[in-house]
């Protein structure tokens, strides 16, 4: 399974048209991600080679989903990642790079991204963590998905101004260990005999009150603070 923390896929049928910015100082990979999501229903809007470019040209056009490559010059890794994801919260950060090592992951992840995906991953999974993204779950590669079930770590990765869970209703929760344990909505509701639109809703709640924007973010917090 590659979508770690709630799995989605592009249901036949759909109308919606997915808009999206590529961030990237290699004008190689650029082309190619051009290209990658030339796809029925995605729609890239514009692209940019740094982090500045970046921001001008997500105010400008106003996309769903950036996906960026954290690791050309001009651009600025982890860094890029926590200023696009403080200064443009209402677009979803999904990361293409070759880095799997422990802190680059964690830190993209609890900087705010969507998805984390390495540059060997294929066309479809590229697209799902597109469409993962603008629905609003998180999709991982297989060996990012891996490492985050295995070595979330207390204390390690903290997640900058997340709230305390005092406010959180025992079905909160339960929804929230459940979605550490990488657990999508229909599996959550079976297990809890919610609907998945009442799931859907929890999870909304959760990170409203945690000051959250994903679910990896709620796994991260989860695991820091002994929820699990």
């Amino acid at each position: 399974m590659s979508t770690a923390l709630g799995k989605t896929s592009r249901q036949g049928g759909r109308q919606e048209t997915v808009r999206i910015a590529v961030v990237a100082g290699d004008s190689f990979i650029r082309r190619g991600l051009q290209t990658l999501l030339a796809d029925p229903g995605l729609i890239v809007v514009g692209e940019a080679a740094t982090l500045e470019g970046a921001c001008e040209i997500v105010l400008k056009t106003a996309p769903h989903v950036v996906v960026i490559d954290p690791d050309g010059a001009g651009v600025g890794g982890t860094h890029a990642v926590r200023r696009l994801s403080d200064e443009l919260p209402l677009a979803q950060l999904v990361v293409l790079t070759s880095r799997s090592d422990e802190e680059s992951v964690f830190g993209a992840l609890a900087a705010g991204a969507s998805g984390y995906l390495l540059k060997a991953s294929a066309t479809a999974e590229i697209q799902a963590a597109v469409w993962a993204a603008f629905d609003g779950a998180s999709h991982l590669s297989p060996e990012i998905t891996s490492m985050v079930l295995g070595r979330l770590r207390p204390s390690r990765y903290v997640v900058r101004g997340a709230r305390s869970s005092a406010d959180l209703t025992e079905r909160e929760l339960d929804v929230l260990r459940l979605v550490s344990e990488g657990r999508d909505n229909q599996e959550i509701a079976a297990s809890l005999l919610l609907s998945a639109s009442t799931v859907k809703s929890h999870i909304s709640n959760i990170l409203t009150k945690l000051h959250l924007r994903n679910r990896i973010q709620a796994a991260v917090y989860a695991a820091e603070h002994d929820l699990l």
